[in-house]
């Protein structure tokens, strides 16, 4: 079992082959998931930041006019968004509501939340379930990362020769067996998310100006978060009532 899940290896290993995998493959592609706005310029509250990097790579691509969805032409203030300079408690809607969705959210400081609101102050030296349990979400969100970075490497920039990186994987995951049971929880986890929300992401527009695309997304998404092998196999991946 996948230590504080409720599903086993062979299993979510199973799930995703058949299942997850290929729909997200084909999820990632459509207009809606392959585009999003972002306000850049945001000033970041624990470091002063210069928008520059020294890698050319960690540059973001901006969407020529012609591949921009119709819908997102619309000024951002729409939706409101501001940069979030006070305390981050304030700036998460903690509902699952399709009332509550009002497009993009964002959020500052996840690390800080639970030190905010989730662990209460023990008196022992021990940490609550609730810390230990971020600290295994960031961790497999690292790892996560990691691997997209390992499968998908620049062997030769000379050539443009793009492949797997075996030995970058072994050395940032494979090599520390905590790293990859964190990646296994935080997928499950995520899983827990998905499929919590079923009925607003059943419900949810998916609106590009693409009318065929946004079906396609809208029917992807059904399968994703109502598949019955999913449900049978796998049907609460992480039990957040424990918590």
């Amino acid at each position: 079992m996948v230590e504080d899940c409720c599903c086993d290896y062979e299993t979510v290993n199973q799930l995703n082959n058949e299942v997850l995998h290929p729909l997200l493959l084909d999820l990632v592609k459509t207009p809606f998931y392959r585009y999003f706005k972002v306000k850049l310029w945001c000033d970041c509250p624990f470091w002063p930041d210069d928008g520059m990097c020294r890698l050319r790579d960690c540059s973001v691509c901006e969407c020529p006019e012609s591949e921009f969805p119709e819908p997102f032409k619309k000024p951002l203030s729409q939706y409101n968004p501001v940069c979030q300079e006070g305390k981050p408690q304030d700036a998460v809607d903690r509902t699952v509501d399709t009332r509550a969705f009002m497009g993009e959210r964002e959020l500052e400081g996840y690390g800080m939340l639970y030190t905010l609101r989730n662990c209460p102050k023990y008196a022992s030296e021990e940490s609550c379930q609730e810390e230990n349990i971020l600290y295994k979400l960031v961790s497999g969100l690292h790892s996560s990362i990691s691997v997209h970075i390992a499968l998908d490497y620049l062997i030769d920039e000379a050539t443009n020769l793009w492949g797997q990186n075996l030995t970058l994987l072994y050395d940032r995951v494979l090599r520390c067996p905590d790293r990859v049971r964190n990646l296994y929880f935080t997928f499950l986890f995520v899983l827990r998310v998905v499929t919590k929300a079923e009925l607003y992401l059943e419900e949810a527009e998916y609106e590009t100006g693409n009318v065929i695309a946004d079906l396609k997304t809208k029917s992807l998404v059904k399968q994703l978060v109502s598949d019955p092998k999913t449900k049978a196999a796998c049907p609460v991946p992480f039990d957040e009532a424990k918590l």
